[in-house]
């Protein structure tokens, strides 16, 4: 047949020019109508559904941690679409069915569903969380006479007003992970190509569950590595400031109270030193000036006192209180008196926890943390703790070593330089005993050598000897003295009395000293 327009010879049965595209002539123009309709009605599906897709996955890139978007934007799609008269989605998680999302139902309709919700997987009671847990493709086209529609099932189709109904599995490697579920009033509503749109639907939320799946994944990996790597400079900051700290202990515990407060995201934290009877607080982090003025009012407390920290260091374990504000007396075996509940209440405190501090198996102090939430700390938090704890004790065993050294340093220095005194003036001794002996009939080297052995045993830059003649102390001998000193000196003989050190000690009789 021949194309009125460009004389493209088509095939007889030809409804279009294969060429241009224009209408065949000769072909009834009421039947090329109806098919022109027909083509329009199909691009516009096409287009409704294309433009239904973009907006799932926009949803869906857009929620990579929460997956409820991308269910509530399907359900609205598939209930528009299918010309639907309302539409579910069920989700399957640690074995039980939920009602997740929904679209156009009645508020009786709605509250029904929520009761009969979660169901478990393994034994289905709702007609609907059957059909999800077989996980295949289930359509009713007349509830009222489809004969695989038991009672209770077609009670729910009256309840919700509905007629025919559509479930499609989402499967996820073979596996249901939740189903899309379509109802209308009419019967034989739902079409193959319906069919076959739910199952893009329904891969489109299989996507979205397992981005969000796959995200938070990550998020926790790359989270627990923060924390890791948090941990790891605390610890490396502690350590280097326990080898700057070989005399003093309070840096460490600065460092680890303040690391201690950060990493577990706490409001207050403290380290506290037990002696026996008492227990002091050392260190702490988080107050502001009132309220560590309150607190350290409070401490030193005998060990018995109503505290976390006390009851650590008696228990000798680990001490979780979930929530300080609890009404009874009695938190984790722990006595809490109103007063104590009032000092937490006002710093905000709500859960606390401590751990005690052990040195070759005695308690030797503690560490504990308050938070503003109710059951703040995990096991996670203990364990760090915990170890922060031996880091306390190795700064406190280094001090104490490097204190002990130091006072035995000490000792054996003042020893050997007794010794090495008393070996001098043993020495010195000698060799004037020796000089005696070989000066019978002479003095002078005697003196000579007394007064150069005075000299350098006290460490002193000179030395004289007097020897009084009756009325004056005339130099007799002497050690370090200038030529014109000594010339004076000579020159110069004291009489007793107080004008001169040496007058002065022969009128005292005693030893005289100046500093």
């Amino acid at each position: 047949m021949q194309c009125p327009r460009c004389q493209h010879e088509n095939r007889p049965d030809a409804k279009f020019c294969d060429e241009c595209g224009t209408p065949v002539a000769g072909r009834p123009s009421a039947d090329l109508t109806d098919e022109i309709k027909a083509l329009r009605r199909l691009l516009i599906e096409a287009r409704e559904q294309r433009e239904a897709t973009s907006e799932i996955l926009r949803v869906i890139s857009q929620s990579q941690t929460d997956v409820q978007p991308v269910f509530d934007t399907i359900v609205r799609n598939a209930v528009q679409l299918c010309g639907a008269l309302r539409g579910a989605v069920y989700r399957v998680e640690n074995g039980m069915i939920h009602f997740v999302a929904h679209h156009n139902f009645t508020p009786e309709g709605l509250e029904a569903r929520r009761r009969a919700f979660p169901q478990p997987l393994s034994a289905p009671g709702d007609p609907m969380a059957r059909m999800t847990a077989e996980g295949q493709v289930a359509r009713t086209s007349d509830s009222e006479v489809d004969a695989a529609i038991d009672p209770e099932s077609r009670a729910v189709f009256r309840l919700h007003g509905l007629r025919s109904g559509l479930n499609v599995p989402m499967l996820r490697d073979g596996r249901v992970v939740g189903s899309i579920a379509l109802g209308h009033s009419d019967t034989n509503a739902f079409t193959d190509d319906h069919i076959a749109l739910l199952k893009t639907f329904a891969d489109q939320a299989v996507i979205a569950i397992e981005n969000v799946r796959l995200f938070k994944e990550l998020e926790a990996r790359n989270r627990d590595l923060t924390e890791s790597l948090d941990q790891q400079t605390a610890t490396a900051e502690i350590l280097r400031v326990i080898s700057q700290a070989q005399r003093d202990v309070q840096p460490v515990f600065d460092t680890i109270v303040r690391n201690a407060v950060r990493l577990c995201g706490a409001l207050q934290g403290g380290v506290y030193r037990f002696d026996g009877e008492f227990v002091h607080s050392v260190a702490h982090d988080g107050y502001t000036p009132e309220q560590l003025r309150q607190w350290q009012a409070t401490w030193p407390k005998p060990v018995s006192a109503p505290s976390v920290a006390c009851q650590a260091i008696r228990t000798r374990g680990p001490i979780l209180v979930r929530d300080f504000a609890a009404a009874s007396e009695l938190v984790s075996e722990l006595v809490v008196t109103p007063e104590t509940r009032a000092n937490m209440r006002s710093r905000g405190s709500r859960s606390v926890m401590a751990v005690p501090m052990f040195r070759q198996n005695a308690v030797i102090g503690a560490i504990s943390l308050a938070h503003g939430d109710v059951e703040a700390f995990s096991d996670a938090h203990v364990e760090l703790l915990k170890t922060f704890a031996d880091q306390a004790v190795i700064a406190i065993e280094n001090v104490r070593l490097f204190t002990e050294l130091q006072e035995k340093n000490k000792a054996l220095t003042t020893a050997h330089a007794q010794v090495t005194e008393a070996l001098d003036q043993q020495t010195a001794t000698s060799e004037v005993l020796k000089v005696i002996s070989r000066s019978t009939f002479d003095l002078q080297p005697v003196l000579d050598t007394l007064v150069e052995n005075a000299v350098r045993l006290c460490g002193a830059n000179t030395g004289l000897i007097w020897r009084f003649g009756g009325e004056v102390f005339r130099l007799t001998a002497d050690y370090g003295l200038s030529d014109e000193a000594r010339d004076f000196w000579e020159r110069n003989p004291h009489r007793p009395g107080r004008g001169s050190l040496t007058g002065r000690t022969a009128l005292e009789r005693r030893p005289i000293s100046y500093s």
